[in-house]
């Protein structure tokens, strides 16, 4: 087990002195029948995370520039994390993205971004991504990236049907004729 930690601590040692790898992204995306309002809606309202969303399951604060938020997210192996965050910026309809320096900075820092872009008039692609950088990305490295893009499928799935959902209810049904 020494040999272990010895071998990492030079292979961390080593990646830090030549630079390499200093940060990585996971990045989902999903295409949605709906409006990009309607979208837009459903993520910027934090009250109802709990309702729709298997991941992030809470948000406490207020969806606003340089506001600041506690995430709590859902995790298989403990019950939940809670995550102190930055609305670093936002465009409404477009654009909202997160930050977060874990301890200090460049230890672990995080920026998480939600994209819809519009494809046509109710149809848009939702786009999410993780960039993490710092020192503890090279340990933290194997074990979080696979998770986190099952988590961020997950969601993006959960807002895919509530959004389409929505859609659904708001419009009327288009009656088929049956002719091909």
């Amino acid at each position: 087990m020494t040999t272990f930690i010895l071998i990492a601590v030079f292979i961390v040692g080593l990646f830090m002195v030549l630079g390499l790898h200093t940060s990585d992204e996971v990045k989902t995306e999903i295409e949605i029948d709906s409006s990009a309002s309607e979208v837009w809606k459903i993520l910027s309202n934090f009250e109802e995370y709990a309702q729709w969303n298997p991941f992030i399951t809470k948000i406490s604060g207020e969806s606003r520039k340089n506001a600041p938020i506690e995430v709590t997210i859902a995790l298989p192996f403990s019950q939940s994390l809670v995550f102190p965050l930055k609305v670093e910026r936002q465009t409404r309809g477009k654009e909202m993205v997160w930050s977060a320096e874990t301890l200090a900075p460049n230890i672990l820092d995080a920026r998480h971004t939600f994209q819809i872009n519009k494809l046509g008039p109710n149809k848009v692609q939702f786009v999410q991504t993780e960039k993490v950088s710092g020192l503890l990305l090279y340990i933290l490295l194997p074990f979080y990236k696979g998770a986190m893009e099952r988590n961020f499928k997950k969601m993006n799935l959960a807002l895919k049907n509530k959004a389409e959902g929505a859609v659904a209810i708001s419009e009327p049904a288009q009656v088929s004729t049956g002719a091909a």
